[in-house]
């Protein structure tokens, strides 16, 4: 079963794979883990160029001019030009904290995620959870790299940095509301 919806405004409703393939957005993650990074492509040009056309041509390929690794698939709003990159992983993340051995790869995931929104203009309010469906005849889909990506592989195409300083070191849970959540 995944989520999905139709009108991200009314939420998000479980159904089996074929009936959620039928609708325009999906969470394809099943709860607690992580299959893939995903990025939120408004402009990366702060629609300087192009204002008045309200339609970014650059958003579906800013990650060739950014020089990082290519998305497993794209997936494009013809309307506005706005897209979405995947990127998928070849070991899923568990993110739900439940494993002390698991916080360093959430980290390493973190940081990687970090920097390639950076690199990319994304949207960093984006919590990746729901992404457009790459089914839908509402979007148009690229196909990318067949394989999925390892975490190793994709730190390759970005400087990590070092991490933002953080007051407790107790947090194990990935997001900035369950973050949040945690700290209070």
């Amino acid at each position: 079963r995944i989520r999905c919806s139709d009108d991200l405004d009314r939420g998000l409703e479980w159904a089996p794979r074929g009936v959620a393939l039928l609708h325009h957005e999906i969470a394809p993650d099943p709860a607690g883990w992580r299959t893939a990074l995903r990025f939120d492509m408004d402009c990366p040009c702060d629609r300087r160029p192009h204002a008045k056309a309200c339609y970014c041509p650059r958003a579906a390929t800013f990650w060739s001019e950014a020089n990082l690794a290519e998305p497993n698939f794209v997936v494009t709003n013809p309307a506005n030009g706005h897209a979405h990159y995947v990127y998928l992983l070849a070991g899923w993340i568990r993110i739900d904290g439940q494993n002390e051995a698991d916080v360093a790869a959430v980290r390493y995931l973190t940081a990687i995620e970090r920097a390639y929104t950076i690199a990319l203009h994304a949207d960093p309010g984006y919590a990746g959870l729901v992404h457009h469906n790459p089914f839908s005849p509402r979007y148009e889909t690229t196909n990318g790299r067949d394989e999925p990506y390892s975490l190793h592989e994709l730190a390759t195409f970005v400087s990590l940095g070092s991490p933002p300083r953080r007051r407790s070191t107790d947090i194990r849970t990935y997001g900035r509301n369950i973050e949040t959540f945690d700290r209070l």
